[in-house]
């Protein structure tokens, strides 16, 4: 509460919710006035508060008088009211072409005497109007979801007393779309859009139209059909008509049909269209939908005679379409003859080699239209050589030419021509032109000029080497070509390989003067070729010889090819090589015996030998020689012996060598080897393995008797008694005892 100062009084506050007002005095029978206003500051404030005005005497010696007076006033403030206003109606159309939005302006207003925070508006939308867009405008202070058919709350920050805060909302028709879920056709529908507070309500009508139905016309394609000899020929004229609108409606389509030439044809095709006197119906064309009016124009075949039509220009006349509420359009049609061009083709009358070829060259004229001015033209290849004739003229260095014509639509015309093909003539191609004329190209063909078919042979061969050593490969090639039009059958190889070769082809020859003939028969085939091979090795031994081979190809009697490759056969040189044992069993202290075998695998007879023996330690040398070979004895064991002979060793000849020695205990698993000097071959060794020494017998004892066949042992060795032995004569003296063996 706030005081109004008046009549002497002074106002302060004193305390929370406390205003304490002086005056000086009131005079004695007098009143003195206080004028206060009561101010509402809580928004909030709904109903009746009491203020309690107590009214005291005061001085400055008695602040706390008592209290004279109290008094009570009541204060109450007016509540917020909410009340909500929108239009009664509102239409939205689906029509793409016009507006299918609408602002709906739902007015909020605060009618009670204090503000309303957090105000809340509750829009309801029908489920009746499914597909209609519900949305608050831009910037709209109102906060709202999205909004569709169903109850959304929307709010507003504050609505102060005595204010309005309008709710702009959108509402949004689907326009007519073929790709939309629920497009908007054939629609007229309505629900009640509710707006309520908890103190009002209003409502609004919305209406859902469909956009009526638009015919469009796109233009039809205009049509052309051609006329053919091989049969009638049809084309479609079709004449689309869209309903772009939102409902479905009726069409009626009015044809201007022209004057067709005798023999052409004009009907509608099958459809849902009734026609009738040149006027066509469809009952009902949906939103957003294409129906097409076919119309088919037929042609008869083509007639070649004078008077019969499509033989002359083309013909083109307009097809009037009108629709009903839509615009008029012209459909050209055009009808004309064949229009093909003209055929060159090309018969033949073979000849054999050298013989005429008699050619006919024909002009077909496919089409309805004469055709005149046509020059024919024949370039031949050289060596090929036309007669000439009548109509014919040379216009070029082997080309020729005539005129041809006219010809007729659906006619033909012939000029015989003919040349002379040389035997073996490689190209004989024939180039063909027909030209107008304005002598432009009007058709082109090649021809191959046939011949009765022969086979024409020829052949090459070649040897891959000339020196061939030892048992070396080679192989003799004939290669067979059939450069002529039928196949060569019978045709002889025969290949002749000199004496010193051997081959293993199967069916070959050997002859006593040691050549041999290799023959086949083979069959070419025209523009063909066939490969001939025989392969061969050295065979000869000790010579170094010139020979060659022979090949010689005929056919039908008539040598294609002969000829002779030359070829030296030279032996290969000589290649010792020496074999041993690879492994030995010998005795402790036991002479024994190796041989080892020296073996020439060259072609060339080698004039000595000589073959080193290393000898490992615990091996001794005893001798060694024989059959012409020589050792030179080494002193003591682990030393080299080299032995040698001088006679010659011929080609797959071997000589043996043997070699006596003795081996020790510490010899067992040692390597002998022996290597021919000099030689590229390694060393051949041998592993030497020596028995183990027997187990000593019973050692022998003095003056003990013993008997025939007694064993016994002294000084490491074994013995055996001859008859009765006693007294002090020792194994090793006398007659009495026979030594046996070393023993361990």
């Amino acid at each position: 509460a706030a005081a109004a100062p008046a009549g002497g009084w002074r106002c302060e506050a004193t305390a929370p919710s406390v205003t304490t007002c002086r005056t000086e005095g009131v005079p004695a029978g007098g009143a003195s006035e206080l004028d206060a206003r009561i101010i509402v500051t809580d928004p909030d404030l709904d109903g009746t508060v009491e203020v309690q005005v107590d009214v005291r005497t005061w001085t400055e010696r008695d602040p706390a008088s008592p209290v004279v007076a109290t008094l009570t006033t009541r204060v109450s403030s007016t509540p917020a009211r909410m009340e909500v206003q929108a239009p009664a109606t509102v239409v939205l159309s689906g029509d793409p072409d016009a507006r299918h939005t609408r602002t709906v302006r739902v007015d909020v207003r605060n009618t009670g005497g204090t503000t309303r925070p957090d105000a809340r508006l509750t829009l309801e939308v029908p489920a009746a109007l499914d597909g209609l867009t519900v949305r608050p405008a831009a910037g709209s202070p109102w906060s709202c979801p999205t909004l569709s058919p169903g109850t959304r709350t929307c709010t507003v920050d504050v609505l102060p007393r005595g204010a309005s805060v309008p709710l702009d909302l959108e509402l949004a028709a689907p326009r007519l779309d073929l790709g939309a879920d629920r497009p908007l056709h054939d629609l007229d529908v309505s629900g009640t859009l509710t707006a309520r507070t908890v103190h009002s309500t209003a409502t609004t009508e919305v209406r859902l139209v469909s956009a009526p139905g638009r015919l469009l016309v796109p233009d039809p394609e205009p049509l052309t059909v051609e006329a053919a000899i091989d049969g009638p020929r049809t084309g479609d004229l079709v004449v689309p008509v869209r309903n772009t609108g939102g409902t479905t409606v009726p069409v009626t389509v009015h044809l201007d049909l022209p004057e067709l030439p005798a023999g052409a044809t004009l009907a509608v095709a099958d459809g849902p269209w009734v026609c009738a006197d040149g006027t066509c119906t469809l009952p009902a064309l949906a939103p957003a939908t294409t129906e097409r009016l076919t119309l088919t124009v037929g042609l008869p075949a083509l007639d070649l005679t004078d008077d019969a039509p499509f033989v002359g220009p083309p013909v083109t006349t307009p097809v009037g379409v009108r629709v009903d509420g839509a615009r008029d359009v012209q459909v050209p049609l055009t009808l004309q003859p064949a229009s093909a061009p003209p055929l060159l083709t090309v018969e033949t009358n073979p000849g054999g080699p050298g013989a005429p070829v008699d050619l006919t060259l024909r002009v077909t004229n496919p089409g309805g239209s004469t055709l005149t001015g046509l020059t024919l033209q024949v370039a031949l290849p050289q060596g090929i050589s036309l007669t000439p004739g009548l109509r014919w003229q040379q216009c070029g260095t082997g080309t020729w030419c005539t005129a041809v014509g006219p010809v007729v639509g659906g006619g033909s015309a012939q000029a015989p021509v003919r040349v002379t093909v040389p035997p073996g003539t490689a190209n004989r191609t024939v180039v063909l032109t027909l030209r107008d004329g304005d002598g432009s190209l009007v058709a082109r063909t090649e021809h191959d000029l046939a011949v009765t078919a022969v086979a024409e042979l020829r052949a090459t061969s070649t040897l891959d080497r000339e020196v061939l050593v030892g048992a070396e490969p080679a192989v003799a090639t004939t290669l067979v070509a059939n450069d002529g039009q039928a196949p060569a059958d019978q045709v002889r190889v025969a290949v002749t390989l000199p004496s010193g070769v051997l081959t293993g082809v199967a069916g070959c020859e050997s002859l006593e003067d040691g050549t041999t003939v290799c023959e086949q028969s083979i069959t070419v085939a025209p523009e063909d070729q066939t490969e001939v091979t025989v392969p061969f090795t050295g065979a000869v031994v000790d010579a170094d010889l010139a020979a060659a081979v022979a090949v010689e190809v005929e056919h039908d009697g008539e040598v294609v090819l002969a000829a002779a490759h030359p070829l030296r056969l030279v032996s290969a040189p000589a290649d010792l090589t020496v074999h041993a044992p690879e492994l030995l069993h010998v005795e402790r202290d036991v002479p024994a015996t190796v041989t080892y075998l020296v073996h020439n695998q060259g072609g060339t007879t080698a004039p000595g030998a000589t073959v080193v023996l290393r000898l490992p330690p615990g091996v001794f040398w005893e001798s060694g020689g024989g059959n012409g070979w020589s050792c030179q004895a080494p002193t003591g064991s682990n030393a080299d012996v080299p032995c040698t002979t001088g006679a010659p060793l011929a080609p797959d000849a071997g000589a043996e060598l043997q070699v006596r020695f003795v081996a020790q205990g510490n010899a067992d698993g040692r390597v002998m080897s022996a290597t021919l000097a000099p030689s590229a071959h390694p060393a051949v060794v041998t592993t030497v393995r020596v028995a183990p020494l027997p187990a000593c017998e019973p050692p022998w004892r003095p003056w003990a008797f013993y008997r025939s066949g007694d064993l016994v042992s002294y000084e490491g060795s074994n013995y055996r008694a001859h008859g009765v032995i006693g007294g002090l004569t020792a194994p090793g003296t006398g007659y009495a005892w026979t030594q046996i063996s070393a023993c361990a």
